[in-house]
């Protein structure tokens, strides 16, 4: 549904009997199975629909790839679901669903991941890729020790031992091109296309792994310290990353999958010189594949001298990765301090250094253009990225959604010193301002504007402001969430029905006849202010 284009049918139409669409009966067909099951609920193209099937649920954590057909949910309990495309077994159900199926390869019902529950474990972190997936689980040592499992080479009894609380270890599952799902020892079967250097339709060790022990667990938390162990994951096209915070205080990024386009940060041989003493700056480089996760020198804040005398951040005033974020072939890194570096290669800008800069092979710094701000979040679309400021205000590079415009022949971008309207999308290269939510559509008030979280998709950027109100903007689909749009939408705009994550506690929209009584005793009625309907959410939502 991610890749789904503005002249596409919506996916009701292609998967009739899931979405509410039945083929024509006769009437006492029709009465006969409504006897036998109910009917599912009919979605709505762009619609943001709640997903009944998980009610009782309680999701902490959701992710999807703007360039991916599947998601991953981490409720509450430590359970990971997943829905979406299966056709190289990225949902980790132990097999894969053919594309000429009856649902063109996608599972339609949120299925827990069940070969995660083994010895108790729990998923703390989850990363859909493309075409694969990634997951951190937490287990319990004493529940370790019961299956007589002997993490590190340990005996259990030792005094070392005992300290540790848990253990975080990195699973992985889908297609493993570019080995970049990070397997620790992959099977290799005899007959192609069966083996794990393909496919892992279960999910499999990486490797990576981190002990968190007791002790650290109970002060590792402070305000400039990140959560113990494996504290965030990405999952890309080609490849993978990972944030550790160990017990010694170091937090690490690594990286793995391919390294041609510069996209793992790792340093690279250099170009040999050419028989007329020239650099063959186009050569490959040495390693193409890193086929586990690798240490990030250069962003990561370690007590190692060597490793400390390469990286880049400031190790006296502790600075350290807080999160990392992947597009196709480059990579993105927030750090503590609010800075934000990129590396890998695009040739439409989504590197953010500069004109003509298509690849850095070493991470660089990124720069915002207000002058004071610093960088929360960046979120990498498909061929744009949004960043967050701590101001509150957005930024944003790449192909944008809003330099296109519609015209007869498809969506291009029109350049105002041109008459032709054929000319390609240009890139903005480097990050500039975008507006934000206007203030009289955030909150009708006008009390409430900020935002605090952006996100970059396919085609399209949403916002979430403090109220807990939804905005989107971006080209005309299903994804925007505004219903059946079919123009562009360049100001950030409420998504349909007023969907809202959470109220305040003093917000009137909580009790609003409450509000008014409250209003009639003091002398001072009001007339409910109008506007979209309010919806609030206790689980979550999808649209698209």
């Amino acid at each position: 549904f991610h890749e789904m284009g503005a002249d596409d049918e919506p996916p009701y139409r292609h998967f009739p009997e899931e979405f509410g669409q039945e083929e024509k009966k006769s009437d006492n067909e029709v009465s006969e199975a409504n006897k036998q099951s109910p009917q599912p609920p009919l979605l709505v193209h762009g619609i943001p629909t709640f997903l009944s099937k998980l009610s009782q649920v309680k999701v902490t954590q959701v992710s999807a790839h703007p360039l991916g057909s599947h998601v991953l949910l981490i409720a509450e309990a430590g359970l990971l679901y997943g829905y979406g495309l299966n056709n190289y077994g990225q949902l980790g159900l132990g097999r894969t669903t053919s594309t000429s199926g009856p649902h063109n390869g996608f599972i339609m019902t949120p299925t827990i991941v069940t070969p995660l529950l083994e010895n108790g474990g729990k998923a703390i972190a989850c990363a859909a890729g493309v075409s694969h997936s990634l997951v951190a689980v937490m287990t319990e040592e004493r529940r370790l020790i019961r299956s007589q499992t002997q993490p590190y080479g340990q005996n259990p009894h030792s005094p070392g031992a005992a300290e540790s609380l848990a253990h975080h270890q990195l699973y992985g599952f889908g297609r493993n091109d570019f080995m970049k799902i990070g397997l620790i020892s992959p099977k290799v079967a005899k007959h192609p296309g069966r083996d794990e250097m393909e496919v892992v339709t279960v999910p499999r060790r990486v490797a990576l792994r981190c002990r968190v022990p007791q002790s650290w667990q109970q002060t590792g938390n402070g305000l400039t310290s990140p959560p113990p162990g494996i504290f965030a994951i990405s999952a890309s096209e080609e490849h993978s990353a990972a944030l550790v915070h160990r017990s010694s205080g170091d937090v690490e990024l690594y990286t793995w999958g391919n390294s041609m386009h510069g996209a793992l940060g790792l340093p690279q041989q250099p170009p040999l010189p050419g028989n007329d003493g020239a650099h063959r700056i186009n050569e490959s480089p040495a390693v193409q594949v890193v086929p586990v996760p690798s240490f990030v020198a250069s962003l990561s804040r370690s007590s190692n001298a060597h490793a400390s005398s390469s990286s880049l951040l400031m190790r006296h005033y502790g600075e350290y990765p807080s999160s990392v974020s992947l597009a196709k072939h480059c990579s993105f890194v927030t750090t503590s301090m609010g800075r934000a570096f990129s590396f890998g290669s695009s040739s439409r800008g989504m590197l953010g250094l500069g004109d003509g800069i298509t690849q850095v092979q070493r991470p660089q710094e990124l720069s915002l253009p207000s002058a004071g701000d610093t960088f929360v979040s960046v979120s990498a679309g498909a061929e744009h990225a949004v960043a967050l400021g701590a101001s509150g205000s957005v930024y944003s590079w790449g192909v944008l959604p809003q330099n296109y415009k519609d015209v007869s022949n498809g969506l291009v971008r029109i350049d105002e010193q041109s008459s032709s309207n054929q000319m390609p999308p240009e890139a903005t290269w480097v990050p500039q301002e975008v507006d934000g939510p206007k203030q009289n559509q955030s909150q009708r008030d006008g009390k409430w504007k900020r935002v605090v979280a952006a996100s970059a998709g396919f085609d399209s950027s949403t916002l979430l402001v403090d109220s807990g109100h939804v905005f989107s903007s971006g080209r005309p689909s299903g994804r925007l969430g505004l219903g059946e749009t079919r123009t562009n939408v360049v100001d950030p705009k409420p998504v349909f029905g007023g969907l809202r994550l959470w109220y305040h506690q003093n917000d009137p929209t909580l009790n609003p006849t409450k509000s008014r009584r409250d209003d009639r005793s003091s002398g001072n009625p009001k007339t409910p202010p109008a506007g979209p309907p309010r919806v609030k959410l206790v689980r979550g939502s999808t649209f698209g």
